[in-house]
């Protein structure tokens, strides 16, 4: 397995360069066809209409080097799984969920982990959110999740059951160094009770409220569980194994 990262921030910065209007639209479009008027570069979920806010978290990250940080965690998973076949660049792109952002984080996010179709164009686009606090620790772990996903995913494919999405993302997640982050004991019971008599459930809206939790399924009118926010990514984190050796062997059971 080959994984290249190709460094995108200053290319996506460069976007916003141009006045917020049709102009920096088409310039958009032009960067992400090319002149082939073919898929180039994976920056569909940048918004090209951002306002300020948008170039200036772009600024902190370029000063930040984050593009490094991402280009080191993309190395790492390569030393993981360089004896499967294939080949992905990865990339970072910035995706925009304020002031009345371009995009749907919830449903943005799940549609790349309760959901995610088979990989056509050899990009992985781990994401960062112009509503977060620009964490580097973060960056490297959603970079190590998002390669593991893709890799898991293209084994396995498309989760169909609760319980398949709960295993693909326990570990994907582990492998990112993600940990558990609910520490009351009886709060842990409750979610895992809850979810649990749901793992076939083949319904979108059951899977997302059970993964994501009531806040995020009711602002997209999804029914409710009664679960705290992510509680399905702690429930998953806390059944995988947190052996890398037997994640990665996962990706070739």
């Amino acid at each position: 397995m080959q994984l290249e990262y190709v460094p995108l921030l200053h290319v996506q910065r460069d976007i916003y360069r141009l006045p917020r209007g049709m102009e920096r639209f088409n310039h958009y479009i032009q960067t992400m066809v090319g002149s082939a008027e073919k898929f180039e570069l994976p920056l569909q979920a940048m918004n090209p209409m951002g306002k300020e806010h948008v170039p200036a978290y772009l600024d902190a990250m370029l000063a930040a080097a984050a593009d490094d940080v991402a280009a080191a965690a993309t190395a790492a998973a390569q030393a993981h799984v360089a004896h499967l076949v294939g080949s992905y660049r990865v990339a970072l792109i910035l995706a925009d969920d304020a002031q009345g952002g371009w995009t749907n984080r919830w449903l943005t996010e799940a549609a790349g982990q309760l959901s995610p179709g088979p990989n056509k164009y050899g990009w992985i686009t781990p994401l960062c959110w112009t509503s977060d606090t620009l964490d580097l620790d973060w960056i490297r772990a959603e970079v190590l999740s998002a390669i593991y996903r893709t890799l898991y995913v293209r084994e396995y494919g498309t989760p169909a059951t609760l319980a398949d999405i709960l295993r693909q993302e326990g570990y994907a997640q582990r492998f990112g160094g993600r940990t558990p982050f609910i520490s009351d004991a009886e709060e842990r019971e409750y979610v895992r009770a809850v979810i649990e008599p749901l793992l076939a459930s083949t319904e979108f809206p059951v899977q997302f409220a059970s993964m994501y939790g009531d806040a995020p399924a009711a602002s997209v009118g999804y029914p409710t569980l009664g679960l705290p926010e992510r509680a399905g990514f702690d429930l998953a984190i806390r059944t995988a194994s947190a052996e890398v050796g037997q994640l990665v062997q996962a990706l070739e059971r």
